[in-house]
């Protein structure tokens, strides 16, 4: 499947993961950067097992650039700030850590999330107003 702009899959019951979309959403109101799905849909699921990524225990975010390439983890997170531009390019500085290092302290916080700030139903936070930026 090819996309016309970067599109960024997420966990879609994840409370974190929602609030951090939410922001994602406002800061591209203007729907010219990134588009989203979540790991629960049909494209996200398709996307996830090309890359051979368990879809059952999503614990990450993944970027699909539109040549086919991607990013996961932190380098989707640096990635996403780059794309959105202005202050969030700030993000790049994690370049700095090597890859082993910012995916740990990655995983260490995707590992806890739902621990930490809970699951709700499937995009159950996400403004009606957004809605249609999720590609089902």
């Amino acid at each position: 499947m090819s996309f016309e702009r970067p599109v960024l899959i997420f966990d879609g019951i994840c409370v974190l993961c929602s609030y951090l979309v939410r922001f994602v959403l406002w800061a591209d109101a203007k729907k010219q950067y990134l588009d989203l799905a979540t790991a629960q849909s049909e494209i996200g699921q398709t996307e996830l097992s090309k890359r051979h990524l368990n879809s059952e225990d999503f614990d990450t975010v993944l970027l699909i650039f539109p040549n086919g390439s991607d990013a996961i983890k932190m380098d989707c997170v640096i990635e996403v700030g780059k794309i959105l531009g202005g202050v969030w390019k700030l993000l790049y500085i994690f370049k700095i850590m090597p890859r082993k290092m910012r995916n740990a302290l990655y995983d260490f916080v995707a590992q806890r999330r739902y621990k930490w700030f809970g699951k709700t139903p499937y995009c159950a936070l996400i403004p009606e107003k957004y809605k249609d930026r999720i590609i089902q």
